[in-house]
């Protein structure tokens, strides 16, 4: 990590050196959402902490993260439009998108951060645990920013905190350095002032700043989702922030169906009269048959047969729903991860269901596309610094097919309806999402009466 280590002579020599400036200390840039940033990388690694002995996880949280992010980035082309600047672009940003952005949608944001190494553009890919946004404008530009890096030396426990102030108005970009010690996991410590001896940190500026900047130096790529937690951060939240509950309920709900089935397994119970000798049984193992004492009188039988009914059904419906709710919690179409043959397939629900979807890729695409142009924009800063970087132009191409197939559906219904093959208001429910008894109420009484 790092937005500097062994620069380019030209580019150390063009920066502006500024005095040993204050910046805020760590303990102020803790925010509210720690927590709840917490709880959505343990759903994300099947720790969450209702997750205990009896209760498995159901991995919903990944499974959520993976699909959206399979759709954002499906069959996705971006390109620079300079031959230079594009090698770098694809070999450091589009190289295993899907999984990057996945990790983003899960847990709450990517920061795509250029920094130089030895003469050659790298890209961070930074995530929420390791930055903290501090000042942002109203129109979302991040003003101020932490970044953590942490490095474990000789039994003791380093973190460097790297702080970026953008100056919209001068244009003045400042970035500060600070190093740390400590000999417990998980704290700061105190701040150090010799940090060569940590390779990956032993050429970076402790500060300096750049000037005639125009944007921040980094891409952030924020989930389509508002901040619930705090209405006036910029700070991403998880894609499934607001479905924690319905996911526990889900895997409280296997739980429980599995409960049913452990009680309610099938068992033979037998009489000591009827085993000769005290060995153990056949399948004792696997506790099927059970010793049982009885005198063989009051019409007791020495095998006595256990299989009551299971309400499987109850709890896969039950399962269903709650797998229902995190769908619209989320923004998915029903049968994105409920049961697509267990739902009421109305024309006017696939619709809104297909289009729900539809909302929740293409609003993600956005966001991913203005953090592409925005990471283009900061390398073309490290290499061209201090000249301008040129106005280069990002174009990006995303998969259609959710939205082709959908009208490739309804062009087909219409030449079934010219066909006399469906009926006018089946099609008019499909286009336009309304009941049927609402379309039949749209058409003509000339076409309802069969008059051309």
């Amino acid at each position: 990590m790092g937005i500097i280590s062994n620069v380019i002579n030209r580019v150390k020599k063009s920066m502006v050196h500024t005095q040993r400036v204050a910046i805020p200390e760590f303990a102020e840039i803790l925010d509210g959402q720690a927590a709840q940033r917490k709880m959505w990388r343990d759903m994300y690694l099947n720790n969450a902490p209702w997750v205990k002995k009896n209760i498995n996880s159901l991995n919903l949280a990944a499974v959520i993260a993976a699909e959206v992010s399979r759709l954002v980035t499906l069959e996705i082309k971006s390109t620079v439009d300079d031959a230079g600047m594009d090698a770098i672009y694809q070999r450091e940003v589009m190289r295993d998108l899907r999984e990057k952005i996945e990790y983003g949608l899960a847990l709450g944001g990517l920061v795509m951060k250029p920094y130089v190494l030895n003469g050659i553009i790298r890209v961070d890919f930074a995530q929420p645990s390791d930055f903290q946004i501090v000042n942002a404008a109203n129109d979302g530009t991040i003003l101020e920013i932490f970044f953590k890096d942490f490095v474990e030396y000789r039994k003791a426990y380093y973190i460097r905190l790297e702080y970026h102030k953008f100056d919209e108005v001068t244009g003045r970009y400042l970035i500060t350095n600070r190093f740390y010690r400590s000999d417990e996991k998980g704290y700061v410590g105190s701040e150090i002032e010799d940090y060569s001896f940590i390779d990956r940190w032993a050429q970076m500026e402790r500060e300096f700043e750049l000037v005639n900047i125009k944007a921040p130096l980094f891409g952030y790529f924020r989930p389509a989702i508002s901040n619930n937690i705090d209405t006036k951060s910029v700070q991403g939240v998880s894609i499934y922030s607001r479905a924690v509950g319905a996911i526990q309920r889900a895997d409280e709900g296997l739980a429980g169906m599995l409960r049913e089935f452990r009680v309610k397994e099938a068992k033979q119970y037998v009489s000591e009269l009827a085993v000769k000798g005290t060995g153990p049984l056949p399948y004792l193992e696997d506790d099927y048959y059970i010793r049982i004492r009885t005198d063989g009188k009051n019409g007791e039988t020495f095998f006595q047969s256990y299989s009551p009914d299971i309400n499987v059904g109850k709890y896969l419906d039950a399962l269903n729903e709650y797998k229902r709710e995190i769908e619209d919690c989320i923004g998915l179409a029903h049968g994105t991860i409920s049961d697509p043959e267990n739902m009421v397939k109305t024309a006017t629900e696939l619709k809104m269901s297909k289009q729900r979807t539809y909302v929740l890729v293409t609003e993600n695409q956005k966001n991913l596309q203005d953090c592409f142009k925005s990471v283009v924009y900061a390398m073309g800063v490290w290499l061209k610094y201090p000249g301008q970087p040129p106005e280069y132009v990002v174009t990006t191409d995303f998969d259609d097919s959710m939205i082709t197939d959908w009208e490739e559906e309804v062009k087909g219904m219409l030449n079934d309806v010219a066909a006399g093959l469906i009926r006018p208001e089946i099609y008019l429910s499909k286009k336009y999402g309304v009941t049927e008894e609402e379309a039949l109420k749209m058409i003509p009484d000339s076409v309802a009466l069969g008059v051309v």
